[in-house]
C-alpha cells in the first residue's frame, strides 16, 4: 500500500519541484536583467560625462580638474 501511495503522489512532488525551480530561474533572469540595466545606466552616464568634458576641451578650457562627480564607483 505504501508503494502505491508513493507512485500516486510522485507526479505531484515532481511538479512542485519543477515549479520551484522555475521560480528560481525567473528570479535569476530578473537579477541578470537588473544588473545589465544598472551597467547600461553607468556606461551612459560615463559617456555623457566624457562627452561634456570633451566639449569643454573643444571650447578652449585647458585646465579641467577632476571632481568627485567625475569618479564613478562600481559595486
Amino acid at each position: 500500500m505504501n508503494n502505491f501511495l508513493i507512485r500516486l503522489f510522485w507526479p505531484f512532488k515532481a511538479y512542485n519541484e519543477c515549479i520551484l525551480q522555475l521560480g528560481k530561474m525567473k528570479q535569476d533572469i530578473a537579477d541578470i536583467k537588473k544588473y545589465y540595466q544598472d551597467t547600461d545606466k553607468h556606461v551612459r552616464s560615463t559617456a555623457k560625462m566624457n562627452g561634456e568634458r570633451a566639449l569643454m576641451r573643444a571650447n578652449g578650457e585647458k585646465n579641467l580638474l577632476i571632481t568627485r562627480d567625475d569618479i564613478r564607483y562600481t559595486g
